[in-house]
């Protein structure tokens, strides 16, 4: 069912396009070398400010104030970069741990977004501009937020235990790639349940995957991993359908 694009919504577009930006566009190779190479750090914040571009060059599209958009799209693409080039170091050298690291570069990111979301719908009324499908906003929003930002938050969560695996490597033996396959494959079906309200159901594709590694559980190095790994995994999963959609109920 479509409806009219208020606050909330181009603030949830914005989360989308950033997103993309800093985890679907950009590798685990990308993020460490950006923190020590100001020209693969150049690259990453251009990739990122073209993908904004797509976003506002979309807005564009439903409205004629295109000053007003070429503003905070510079706006958002220049505090992008100074995160990256300026605050990200200062973080690393900092804050010891990975996950608190992540977490302040992250947060710094989405209240730029926050401030761009504001000064947009100020100037530009977009409460009375375009419709859009609500349900599928709610889908694609929560999907792409746990997909490859889920990866991220178990991969750093993983990586200070004592085994030092990763997501992919929890998942049990084969390729790495393989198991980064798997962990996507989790949340996806978690996530869907979870807007689903089909909440028991995730029980089950927690237990199927258990069942696939039982004997691998023998290891208790690798039982802790799998555990940990597991319920940080789901537990992004369901936390990333219910945040969107509490934000656009």
């Amino acid at each position: 069912m479509g409806g009219l694009m208020g606050d909330i919504e181009v603030f949830v577009l914005l989360l989308v396009a950033h997103v993309l930006g800093d985890f679907y566009f950009q590798d685990d190779k990308t993020a460490r070398k950006k923190a020590v190479s100001r020209s693969v750090c150049f690259k990453h914040c251009l990739l990122y400010a073209l993908i904004q571009g797509a976003l506002f060059a979309l807005l564009w599209m439903q409205s004629p104030m295109a000053v007003a958009l070429l503003q905070v799209w510079m706006l958002l693409s220049v505090t992008h970069a100074l995160i990256d080039f300026v605050l990200r170091p200062l973080i690393l050298k900092h804050v010891s741990s990975e996950l608190a690291a992540l977490a302040i570069d992250q947060f710094a990111h989405i209240a730029m977004c926050v401030v761009g979301c504001h000064l947009l719908c100020s100037q530009l009324q977009l409460a009375q501009v375009g419709h859009f499908s609500h349900t599928a906003l709610i889908w694609i929003a929560s999907l792409l937020l746990s997909w490859f930002p889920g990866r991220v938050i178990v991969k750093t969560v993983l990586s200070g235990m004592r085994a030092g695996l990763t997501e992919e490597e929890s998942s049990g033996p084969g390729s790495l790639r393989s198991g980064s396959i798997i962990g996507v494959l989790e949340r996806t079906l978690v996530c869907a349940l979870t807007l689903l309200g089909q909440f028991d159901a995730i029980a089950f594709v927690i237990a199927a995957k258990s069942i696939a590694r039982f004997e691998m559980l023998n290891d208790r190095d690798f039982a802790e991993i799998y555990l940990v790994g597991t319920l940080v995994s789901v537990t992004w999963a369901m936390s990333s359908a219910l945040l969107i959609s509490f934000i656009l109920s």
